[in-house]
């Protein structure tokens, strides 16, 4: 991008060594025009590069809350299974069908909470690998 003075010494020297008015007038707007788009240009790319910093800190940000989110699921499946290990021998409270029960219950309940943690896990593990591929490809398309 040329600077204004230049442009201005420029015209001069042109003068000064005969190129025609009309000529150096032509040129000139086209200088000024390409320095107006390179203006454009740069705060096109100055933006942009705010833009990024913003979304790769938000990234930043989605991929350590995954990671505790993903520990704090392993921590609790830990206690889980070491409850259901130990639970297995106790009777006390295990839902069995009773005479008395209503209709819709026709059997025993099959689920339990380490199941749900089970899929809980793996949601929180892609929400991780999403955000980490999004920043990889994000980062090799520049």
């Amino acid at each position: 991008m040329l600077h204004p003075d230049q442009v201005k010494h420029s015209v001069k020297t042109l003068i000064h060594r005969g190129y025609p008015e009309g000529k150096i007038a032509q040129q000139t707007e086209k200088i000024n025009t390409l320095n107006e788009s390179v203006a454009e240009s740069d705060k096109a790319v100055r933006e942009a590069s705010e833009q990024r910093a913003a979304d790769h800190l938000e990234n930043t940000q989605t991929v350590k809350d995954a990671k505790a989110a993903q520990q704090a699921v392993t921590s609790a499946l830990t206690v889980l299974k070491e409850f259901y290990a130990k639970a297995s021998q106790a009777t006390a409270l295990v839902q069995k069908a009773s005479d008395d029960a209503p209709a819709t219950w026709d059997s025993s309940y099959k689920g339990n909470l380490r199941t749900m943690s089970l899929i809980i896990s793996s949601h929180v593990g892609n929400i991780s690998l999403i955000s980490l591929s999004c920043e990889f490809l994000y980062w090799s398309l520049i």
